[in-house]
């Protein structure tokens, strides 16, 4: 489960369910959230990944999660190192600066300037 707290809708623990692995390392996150996420996994006994969730070139490996011992590259292999929990996690978040930045660029590449302009303007003024 990609990051479980970011929306504002949380999920419900019968969809928490369904996954194997849950995300608890997020660069575009905050500490907070992430650290949430951390509790989530060890209250339920899922397996923990981590993830950049790149949307620019420089949020690229921010975050990783790390096979230990896996003995092959092979799908399925790596499916049991995931499973079994034979992983680490390395990085850390972004900064908020950054994750401002990263937003910004996103949202002007799918709409336009104005966009930009608008959302900057309500993230200036707290909204």
């Amino acid at each position: 489960m990609p990051y479980p707290y970011r929306r504002e809708d949380l999920f419900a623990l019968k969809e928490l369910l369904k996954y194997d692995l849950i995300e608890v390392l997020n660069a575009r996150i905050s500490k907070n959230l992430n650290y949430k996420a951390q509790l989530l996994a060890k209250e339920q006994g899922l397996t923990s990944i981590g993830g950049s969730d790149a949307h620019t070139s420089f949020e690229i490996g921010r975050v990783q999660t790390i096979l230990e011992d896996c003995a092959s590259l092979d799908d399925n292999d790596i499916r049991k190192c995931l499973l079994n929990g034979e992983v680490r996690i390395v990085g850390t978040e972004m900064p908020f600066h950054l994750r401002i930045l990263s937003t910004s660029i996103g949202k002007y590449k799918r709409e336009s300037f104005t966009s930009l302009i608008k959302a900057g303007y309500r993230i200036a003024l707290g909204r």
